[in-house]
């Protein structure tokens, strides 16, 4: 029994050994792989190595490519760095080039090669302007982001109030997206009719005033489709009244025209 005893003995510690000798061995792969892979992940021939900027018409390129830089010599937990090609953190860049200016709209990557990040800049373009004061304006794109101060001569651009101003005036969408299809839908119908918009004023209730390049105040309301009223001013003009010779010979003089109950028309002239 005595000899039985010190054999179970020792086989159990030669089997323990081994389990520890195997234990020690799959670590050792494994800090030899995670070694390996870092090494790999840090080699120069998989990092970003030049970095080239395009479609930057007011901005500067140097800025935009300083600040991907930047975010590009960190590293994710210290070891993986962000200039690795396959782990570019696509998104963040994208963020932190658009936080240089509200003037850009959207940020593309495209590696070329292994070694080059290109990065394409798409600016804003004005759409209108919109004004909270006489003198103080800002370009609004055709999403209705503000994303620029506006100089005081308005030029060719419609200029675009509101009765209640938005808290946020820089940076943000300033005019609804609906007030933008409004805006789009007027100015290409009035064009046909030869007859060019100055200026949108947008009230409290939802309703519209377009000012006309002949001083002629429109107004609108919000709860009707464009097209519905629109169509139903260009209908009119072909009524009766419309064919009057005094109505005729005082069309120039249109101060008011409020359309905003179907098919009947307000209309006040300007005072000799």
């Amino acid at each position: 029994m005595k000899s039985y005893r010190r054999t179970r003995v020792r086989q159990g510690r030669g089997r323990s050994s081994r389990g520890r000798f195997r234990r020690a061995f799959l670590l050792g792969v494994v800090i030899v792989v995670c070694a390996a892979g870092i090494w790999f992940l840090n080699t120069e021939s998989f990092r970003v190595s030049r970095i080239e900027v395009a479609g930057a018409l007011s901005l500067p390129e140097k800025q935009i490519h300083n600040k991907a830089d930047l975010l590009l010599r960190e590293r994710y937990l210290y070891v993986i760095p962000y200039d690795n090609i396959f782990f570019i953190p696509r998104d963040a860049l994208r963020e932190a080039i658009k936080s240089i200016s509200p003037k850009i709209q959207d940020v593309r990557l495209d590696l070329s090669g292994r070694d080059t990040l290109r990065i394409l800049v798409v600016e804003r373009a004005p759409f209108a302007m919109w004004c909270r004061g006489d003198n103080d304006c800002f370009f609004v794109d055709d999403e209705g982001i503000s994303f620029e101060r506006a100089p005081s001569e308005f030029g060719s651009y419609i200029v675009f109030t509101d009765e209640v101003a938005p808290s946020c005036i820089f940076g943000c969408s300033v005019v609804s997206a609906t007030t933008i299809e409004f805006i789009q839908t007027a100015r290409r119908v009035f064009q046909k009719e030869g007859v060019r918009i100055r200026s949108v004023h947008h009230y409290s209730d939802d309703d519209y005033t377009l000012r006309t390049d002949t001083d002629t105040d429109i107004r609108f309301s919000g709860s009707v489709s464009i097209i519905e009223t629109l169509n139903n001013i260009f209908s009119l003009t072909e009524s009766k009244v419309f064919e009057r010779a005094d109505f005729k010979e005082n069309l120039g003089m249109l101060l008011t025209l409020d359309v905003r109950f179907g098919k009947k028309l307000y209309y006040t002239f300007k005072s000799e």
